[in-house]
């Protein structure tokens, strides 16, 4: 597996625009001059050779015109927000499943879902540690409530949940760093520990809980796709299974013997102190999720008609339902469902390299467990749009993946002598 950078001119332009826009930069304006670019790209580079899953593509065309005219009807969006509905998740899907080519298949898909990762890492940890430098670690642990963390580009500050969304990605790399054994790696394993520990860091300073959630989750499911889909010797996976149990084992005792004082320093941490304050039992989101749910069917034109004790459900398909409706609702379900359903076809295709696998399983389960428990298209838009552009890649390597594999049968057929 190689990782060096595709210097065509298209993916250069293309990275440089997506760089900038996970470091929210002008989020609409780059978009638009990205649409653009796809306007030129598809005439002068395809020629009418685009690719595309027409299923998937207009079930993301119907979710975002039918959300955003809703919303919009009901006072929920601005114009602004609007443009960036309606131009945005289909057009980022839509490049996502044609920037991929046969010939460098995967070094594509390493070089754009590690930009997503690079980038949203660079403006998360910069916010983390100019809030540290300015403040220190007192006024967000004191003010746990408040978690306020002031943002670059504009004059405003993000709850610190907002801020912990930026290390979505690079706290599901611990999968990867502990699974993929093969030497080409090495450099990218130390760079993605190194990813993987600043941001786990930074989430006991943010307090998020949700980091923490991520970071099991994805490690969980990378586990059992390197056990049961990604090929190798079973003595290694039982060796590695072992390690990774006496780590658990260690991990806990010493955090029940406060070995190094380090139970202490988990405690008095924001993200200790929010555990120790909440009970997850008393969260009000499982009172948003079970009202906002039954109120879809209640008013399936939306218009936030239910009461729910909070400002959003935090719950991505159940906020869709409570602004617009049940049947942008079940659209993005639906969008959902099949982006899922590439996924696990990935996963089981014996070709695809265990690294592939490894990756986009972290990075899936990271992002579902973040769609799963905020408010996305209200707060964390730059998220969905990342997943809709990777869902896009996902799709493309299958049909692309497939396509090689039947050349390959039909040269190795019309090239085999009968006796």
């Amino acid at each position: 597996m190689k990782y060096f950078f595709d210097m065509k001119i298209d993916n250069i332009i293309l990275s440089i625009l997506l760089f900038l826009y996970c470091l929210e930069l002008k989020t609409l304006v780059i978009a638009i001059i990205m649409f653009i670019f796809l306007f030129f790209y598809l005439i002068l580079i395809k020629r009418g050779k685009a690719v595309c899953d027409f299923k998937s593509l207009i079930l993301l065309i119907l979710f975002s015109l039918l959300y955003a005219l809703i919303s919009n009807y009901y006072g929920f969006l601005s114009s602004y927000e609007t443009y960036k509905l309606l131009l945005i998740p289909s057009s980022f899907y839509f490049i996502g499943q044609n920037v991929l080519k046969k010939e460098d298949l995967n070094k594509i898909l390493f070089q754009y879902i590690n930009l997503f990762i690079t980038a949203l890492f660079i403006f998360g940890i910069y916010c983390v540690a100019r809030n540290y430098y300015l403040y220190g670690s007192s006024d967000l642990y004191m003010e746990i409530n408040l978690r306020k963390i002031p943002v670059p580009w504009a004059d405003l500050s993000l709850n610190a949940t907002n801020i912990s969304s930026y290390f979505t990605m690079s706290l599901s790399l611990l999968g990867f760093v502990l699974f993929i054994r093969n030497k080409e790696s090495n450099i990218i394993k130390k760079v993605y520990l190194i990813l993987f520990l600043l941001s786990a860091i930074s989430i006991l300073y943010l307090g998020s809980r949700t980091g923490l959630v991520i970071i099991i989750m994805a490690f969980i499911g990378a586990y059992f796709v390197y056990i049961f889909y990604c090929p190798g010797q079973a003595g290694e996976k039982i060796k590695i299974s072992f390690i990774i149990f006496i780590l658990m084992v260690f991990i806990f005792y010493a955090i029940q013997m406060n070995i190094l004082g380090i139970a202490e320093k988990i405690n008095s941490s924001t993200l200790g102190m929010r555990f120790s304050k909440y009970y997850i039992f008393d969260d009000l989101r499982l009172i948003a999720w079970k009202e906002s749910f039954l109120g879809i069917f209640d008013n399936p034109l939306g218009g936030k008609k239910v009461y729910i004790p909070l400002n959003y459900v935090h719950n991505l398909w159940l906020d869709v339902g409570f602004s617009s409706g049940i049947f942008p609702f079940f659209i993005l379900l639906l969008f959902s469902f099949l982006s899922y359903k590439d996924l696990l076809r990935l996963i089981k295709n014996k070709k695809v390299p265990n690294e592939i696998k490894i990756l986009l399983t972290g990075i899936y389960i990271s992002l579902f467990a973040n769609f799963f428990v905020e408010p996305i298209l209200e707060g964390y838009f730059t998220l969905f749009s990342i997943f809709c552009f990777i869902a896009g890649m996902t799709n493309s390597y299958i049909r692309l993946s497939d396509s090689i594999m039947k050349k390959v049968v039909t040269s190795l057929d019309e090239n085999t002598l009968v006796c």
